[in-house]
């Protein structure tokens, strides 16, 4: 499952596709156990896309998370993520 690391190129890549996509925020912690629980009663029976908008230093592609994520976009770590989401927006040109 290959991954998009700029957001305009997932943005551009996501056109047309799955109408649902759940992100996960920030830091990858909670363990396999979480996610797939997540997998199944989340992504799964809403047919959801997963993205990952997380501190680039969990870069471990061999997580679940990554292998499951069609898209993964990799920040520095952030003290509040909402500025994360705040830089997304703005270098894909959605300022909305």
């Amino acid at each position: 499952n290959g991954y998009h690391t700029a957001s305009t190129t997932a943005a551009a890549s996501y056109a047309g596709g799955n109408k649902t996509l759940v992100i996960v925020l920030g830091s990858l912690r909670a363990g396999e156990k979480a996610w797939n629980s997540m997998f199944k009663h989340l992504l799964d029976i809403n047919n959801a896309d997963l993205a990952l908008l997380i501190g680039k230093t969990h870069t471990n592609s061999t997580t679940i998370m990554h292998q499951r994520a069609k898209f993964i976009w990799e920040f520095h770590e952030y003290e509040d993520w909402a500025d994360a989401l705040d830089e997304a927006f703005s270098s894909s040109g959605n300022n909305n």
